[in-house]
């Protein structure tokens, strides 16, 4: 299992740098010219059950992305993921990376999710991991965006400085093109 880990990070490491790239491009009738282009999120918070190896997969996605992660284990993987946590911040200490941009929650507590979930002004999306229960629970708590796999989604994020008339419009006209 730990050679899984360490071959799916090697997997994402080989991944093509995500940053940057025009996902998309077109020029409108109007003359406005519109590029979606691949940023970083900035902080997301995961919060998870019990598989160690999400821990992995999360910090590696994180980093190759230019995003931090805050990580939440469940009860059941704790320990295991701790350390796997304390591995990706020694690693990232040695090359010289804030091994802030992976952090631990180091409590099972769940009044500390709680309080995780109000963090709007610092967390960006927080991303529940787990069964119905934990995903309502999250969405209940929530004052920040929730990327939910719940019932289906399509997700849009909006940069702070985007024109939000225009991105409005943007989101309304893509929802009538689904239906």
């Amino acid at each position: 299992r730990v050679n899984n880990l360490a071959e799916a990070v090697i997997d994402i490491a080989e991944l093509p740098d995500p940053i940057g790239k025009i996902l998309h491009e077109v020029n409108r009738p109007n003359g406005l010219h519109i590029r979606r282009i691949s940023v970083p999120i900035g902080v997301i918070l995961a919060i998870y059950e019990s598989r160690p190896n999400v821990t992995s997969d999360i910090a590696a996605l994180g980093f190759k992305s230019g995003n931090a992660v805050i990580l939440r284990a469940g009860k059941e993987s704790f320990k295991t993921s701790q350390k796997i946590a304390e591995i990706y911040q020694n690693t990232l200490q040695e090359f010289g990376v804030n091994p802030n941009c992976v952090s631990y929650v180091q409590s099972t507590d769940r009044d500390y999710v709680k309080e995780l979930l109000k963090l709007d002004k610092f967390i960006d999306v927080v991303i529940p991991r787990g069964g119905k229960e934990l995903i309502k629970a999250i969405i209940k708590g929530a004052r920040i965006p929730v990327f939910k796999h719940l019932d289906g989604n399509c997700h849009t994020y909006i940069e702070s400085s985007a024109d939000l008339q225009k991105a409005i419009k943007i989101i309304a006209n893509a929802k009538m093109r689904r239906v």
